[in-house]
């Protein structure tokens, strides 16, 4: 977990210097594969970097999260920085809420949550 938890942490602290290039977020999956490359950052956890930095979920699907649900990657996400008003800030803008007219899903196995 270790390694996931870093990961996560440099996917939030050194990706968005790279993104700010394309614009504005959402991003798509390829221009976050471009930063990670940029950033020299590890893309063994690069569906957090999607989860992360692509609000849409045509961006996240497919993309084989074992867990198959954004509560378990939140909660990975959440616990790998300082919990509390810091993760409720940094989660509640890089995800944009799950509740929002774009009829996004939680759910990467396709359904509704």
């Amino acid at each position: 977990m270790f390694g996931l938890k870093r990961a996560i942490r440099n996917y939030i602290e050194r990706l968005p210097a790279e993104l700010g290039q394309f614009g504005e977020p959402p991003y798509t999956r390829e221009q976050v594969d471009v930063a990670v490359r940029r950033a020299s950052l590890n893309d063994k956890h690069i569906h957090y970097a999607y989860f992360i930095h692509c609000n849409q979920m045509q961006h996240v699907n497919g993309i084989g999260v074992d867990n198959g649900s954004c509560t378990d990657m939140r909660g990975t996400i959440e616990s790998a920085i300082a919990p509390g008003f810091l993760s409720s800030l940094i989660l509640g803008a890089s995800f944009g809420g799950s509740s929002d007219s774009s009829g996004d899903s939680c759910d990467f196995s396709g359904g509704a949550e």
